[in-house]
């Protein structure tokens, strides 16, 4: 299931013209952080006054700049892995949003957890 999100969201993002990220208005310490990509949108979306005030909208989103931000993941023995570079790693735990965007670009989310970043899947 969480493939399939998440290649609806890199679909989305990489030919959509709005993200819509957390601000300190929309922060929740331990459940999201500021920059996380909520939403995506095309160009001719309407946000509402609430929305531009309470999200931080980044236009003109460079053009398949989130495929190499979503990792690949899979299930092993009803256990998720997350590709780190070349190296599978368990996630033990899931953020809430996968992408963030930090100087201008899109990043994984999985590795501001500690515990995504030691176990390894044996090869």
């Amino acid at each position: 299931m969480r493939t399939i999100i998440a290649f609806l969201i890199m679909c989305s993002v990489a030919y959509a013209d709005y993200a819509v990220l957390i601000t300190a208005k929309q922060y929740r310490p331990g459940i999201n952080e500021i920059g996380d990509v909520v939403a995506v949108f095309p160009d001719h979306w309407k946000f509402t006054e609430t929305e531009k005030s309470e999200f931080l909208l980044i236009k003109s989103i460079p053009n398949n700049s989130s495929i190499s931000a979503i990792p690949e993941t899979k299930v092993v023995d009803d256990k998720e892995y997350w590709k780190d570079g070349i190296t599978f790693k368990e996630i033990k735990k899931s953020p809430k949003y996968k992408l963030r965007w930090e100087s201008g670009t899109f990043h994984e989310n999985y590795s501001r957890y500690i515990e995504n970043t030691t176990t390894t899947l044996s090869q």
